[in-house]
């Protein structure tokens, strides 16, 4: 059925495409079902005019590679991959001081290694995980850490943030974008405002039935936001937003999405009756 729309919907765009004199080049077009089921048999062709397109399982759009399942997979992998020569380059230089080196990671690689975090970054634990893990090999190739040091407490001693905290803090940034919109956001009607006289706006809790949805934007937004102080929400724009939150780290690393702790500050407690 997604295959017989998408055929309908090619032949539309390819008329207002004619009527509109742009050109499409076919072969330079891929289509990609994403889905978390498994496809049983073949699949009809997707054709646009005269060309067939080729189905394909991920896809590299604007630096980010997607995959049928948003797993984010493909993506971290590639990643990794380059993450890990980077860290060998930063250890053949190992021997400028700790300052110049920390400044080269985080000017250099850490823009690339976070670009996008706020998309991928619902991938599983343990995908996550093992970017976290070279960052903190990263902390010790440049601070010079030994290795009787467990990796738990290296972030700590070079007083670093670990990824979970770039990525909450980059939520954080993005539903500040949403809300201050007034509507004109592309994800504005994703979520719903609502006003707090105790905590200031609040957007109410997205339900999910799926853990799958629970690692999405739709349901963690609204977690992140409703956690951040009301002094960050009425923030008047965003350099004073980014600011305040530079000094609620701790706030923000509390911040947790695992399934029994996620608060849901949205209760009408003007029907509570306490005794």
């Amino acid at each position: 059925e997604a295959v017989s729309l998408l055929n309908i919907l090619f032949s539309e765009i390819s008329r207002w495409c004619t009527k509109n004199k742009l050109t499409v080049h076919p072969t330079k077009c891929k289509v990609m079902i994403i889905s978390r089921r498994n496809f049983i048999g073949p699949l009809q062709n997707v054709k646009w005019e005269n060309t067939t397109l080729d189905y394909t399982n991920t896809i590299k759009v604007l630096g980010v590679i997607i995959d049928n399942k948003l797993s984010w997979e493909p993506h971290i992998k590639v990643l990794m991959k380059s993450l890990n020569v980077q860290l060998k380059t930063l250890k053949r230089i190992s021997y400028l001081p700790p300052q110049k080196l920390e400044s080269i990671y985080y000017k250099m690689i850490i823009p690339y290694a976070t670009y996008c975090i706020s998309v991928w970054g619902s991938c599983s634990t343990s995908l996550f995980e093992t970017l976290e893990l070279l960052h903190i090999k990263a902390a010790r190739i440049i601070h010079k850490v030994p290795p009787s040091l467990n990796d738990n407490h290296v972030l700590g001693k070079v007083n670093w943030q670990d990824l979970g905290y770039i990525y909450k803090k980059r939520i954080a940034v993005e539903m500040f974008n949403i809300i201050k919109s007034q509507g004109n956001h592309r994800l504005s009607f994703m979520f719903n405002l609502k006003e707090s006289k105790r905590r200031g706006n609040e957007i109410e809790m997205n339900k999910t039935i799926t853990e799958f949805g629970r690692q999405s934007l739709f349901f963690r937004g609204p977690v992140v936001w409703n956690n951040l102080d009301k002094n960050a929400k009425n923030s008047e724009n965003i350099n004073i937003f980014k600011s305040i939150l530079k000094k609620c780290s701790k706030l923000i690393k509390s911040i947790s999405f695992t399934k029994g702790t996620c608060n849901n500050r949205n209760k009408n407690t003007e029907d509570f009756i306490y005794f």
